[in-house]
């Protein structure tokens, strides 16, 4: 399956709650926390612009709420 179906397929799981889905979009979101801390390190940020086709819909407020707990 190409990224682009795979992700279609994800975001469908996900809709249906599914909780494997879920865990695939909160692991989204532990890498982007610790990147976000490490980019910290070196810049001074105030903020951060997330975007890209996996941030709609209810994953990406799983990835936002996941990375802002790490």
């Amino acid at each position: 399956m190409p990224l682009a179906e795979k992700l279609v397929e994800t975001q469908r799981l996900m809709a249906a709650r599914d909780e494997l889905a879920r865990a695939i979009y909160e692991s989204i979101g532990v890498y982007l926390g610790y990147a976000v801390a490490q980019y910290a390190d070196f810049y001074e940020l105030r903020h951060v612009l997330v975007l890209g086709r996996v941030m709609s819909g209810e994953g990406g407020d799983v990835i936002l709420s996941t990375a802002r707990q790490v």
